[in-house]
């Protein structure tokens, strides 16, 4: 009985280490991704490359489209992508101080904000979202020593899928911080018409007014300081909601974060109905809006309309 108990876990253990679901080990060069823990991943390309801490993209994953090659400059590589899916101001929160801790402080960071965070209970959110040492504190043996014996059936199956399918689902660039969704794009080409009509039909479960989360407000006043304490270039924006999300969330908390958010930071731009009059080929899904979209947005936060409020601008100049 004790031998089958050490070769089942010695299994676990081959499988978590070797498929790597998570993508901490390393040992095997698939495709990046399925489910990686994103800031690991991403903090091991930054201390290797430091020059490209200068500029930082931070949110979650609607900022996670951003491709931080846009602002670059005369071909040097001084960007990086380093949001992350689901995530959350208190990551932010953590993640800058412990970025100065190793030497990694930027000097210009774009935040994109959405509201789910604000209405949303955390949770617990698995595996993937375990901070890496660099947060934690933890050495690298005990951070690894975490997922040596996780039952990751499901995640190292998927992860095997995605290394071996000839178009995966979703696809991370480590060398830059962003990802591509060659899925998304894939099934709505497939059938556009079908696509859209399930993707963005009204969401019955509406989000009734509340207050919003007091925990993730104090994140952003601890972002605001520390970006004012360590003379950080700081240019924050709401994202754009679809108008599906819109119904779902309820005008009155849109309004309140960007209230919330231009406490913080008067200059904020709120481009939340930005894409109000786009239609379905604004999006990628009824969460997140398409590169092209992006484009426009980084164009008026970083170009010649700097500090010139959304509404000067038609919904015209983002469908275009």
């Amino acid at each position: 009985m004790l031998s089958i108990v050490i070769v089942v876990a010695l299994g676990v253990v081959g499988m978590n280490v070797f498929i790597d679901p998570y993508q901490v080990f390393r040992l095997v060069p698939y495709r990046n991704g399925f489910t990686p823990n994103e800031l690991d991943n991403k903090y091991m390309w930054l201390n290797k490359h430091p020059e490209q801490t200068e500029f930082l993209l931070l949110g979650s994953s609607r900022t996670g489209i951003w491709d931080p090659r846009w602002f670059d400059h005369n071909g040097q590589r001084i960007s990086y992508n380093f949001s992350k899916l689901a995530a959350r101001p208190t990551d932010i929160a953590q993640l800058l101080p412990a970025l100065k801790a190793t030497g990694l402080t930027p000097r210009h960071i774009i935040l994109g904000i959405d509201i789910f965070p604000f209405l949303e209970h955390p949770g617990d959110r698995g595996p993937a979202h375990y901070p890496p040492p660099f947060i934690s504190g933890e050495s690298r043996f005990t951070f690894l020593a975490r997922y040596f014996f996780l039952a990751s059936f499901v995640p190292s199956a998927l992860r095997l899928k995605h290394a071996m399918a000839e178009q995966p689902e979703l696809l991370f660039d480590f060398s830059t911080g962003l990802y591509r969704t060659p899925g998304l794009i894939r099934r709505r080409a497939k059938d556009p018409a079908a696509y859209d009509a399930k993707e963005y039909a009204p969401i019955k479960a509406r989000i009734a007014e509340r207050a919003l989360s007091s925990r993730e407000l104090h994140a952003l006043d601890e972002i605001a300081q520390w970006c004012h304490d360590n003379h950080v270039d700081t240019r924050v924006f709401i994202h754009p909601h679809h108008p599906v999300i819109q119904a779902q969330v309820g005008q009155h908390n849109l309004a309140t974060l960007a209230a919330e958010v231009q406490k913080r930071f008067p200059d904020a731009w709120d481009f939340t109905h930005a894409t109000d009059t786009c239609g379905a080929e604004a999006y990628l899904d009824k969460k997140h809006y398409t590169p092209a979209i992006a484009r426009q947005l980084q164009k008026i936060i970083t170009q010649k309309y700097r500090n010139v409020h959304f509404s000067s601008f038609s919904p015209a100049y983002f469908c275009s």
